[in-house]
């Protein structure tokens, strides 16, 4: 063994915390390449906190509850918008086939969910949330889901990407009654 001044000890110590660092290195790395629930943003950035104002502006509308943003439902939504795109699909249900409420319930369980999904290209990150709920407000289904007085909590994810389509946003809302 060549001398290195370090103790057996030490060497032995020095030892361990390499192998340590690296399969660290490697689990954040493999992590990393492989989508699932813990790559999902846990963050509300401003266009979402905005998507869920100008909602609520609605619900206020007609006298309902405002919808309180939930850190567990932003992460569902986050992680549906991000795996539509990499699957490069548009759908409710998970690329895998998983119904959306089971897929939610994953995330948080409550007794009624309700998801609305958006995909815009060529709109400015500024003009986005408003014309999202424009789009939500002007479709019936959309508009009943995210006026249900049931629906207490909500969750927004915004992801930028390709879809069969092209270059777009994708959104989704999922929305749960208290519990």
């Amino acid at each position: 063994m060549p001398s290195t001044g370090l103790g057996r000890r030490a060497c032995r110590r020095t030892r361990t915390l390499a192998l340590s660092l690296l399969l660290a290195v490697v689990l954040a790395t493999a992590s990393a390449s492989v989508p699932g629930v813990a790559d999902a943003s846990a963050r509300i950035d401003a266009v979402e906190r905005r998507i869920i104002r100008l909602i609520n502006d609605e619900r206020a509308k007609l006298g309902l509850r405002r919808l309180r943003p939930v850190w567990s439902l932003a992460r569902a939504a986050d992680f549906h918008s991000r795996n539509m795109l990499l699957g490069r699909f548009f759908a409710h249900a998970s690329r895998n086939g998983t119904p959306a409420a089971r897929r939610v319930g994953r995330f948080r369980r409550a007794r009624s969910f309700g998801e609305t999904l958006a995909y815009v290209s060529d709109v400015g990150l500024r003009a986005q949330a408003s014309y999202v709920v424009r789009l939500w407000m002007a479709s019936p289904g959309h508009r009943a889901v995210l006026l249900t007085p049931r629906f207490r909590r909500i969750g927004i994810g915004r992801r930028t990407g390709m879809l069969p389509t092209g270059p777009g946003t994708v959104f989704t809302a999922d929305l749960q009654s208290r519990r």
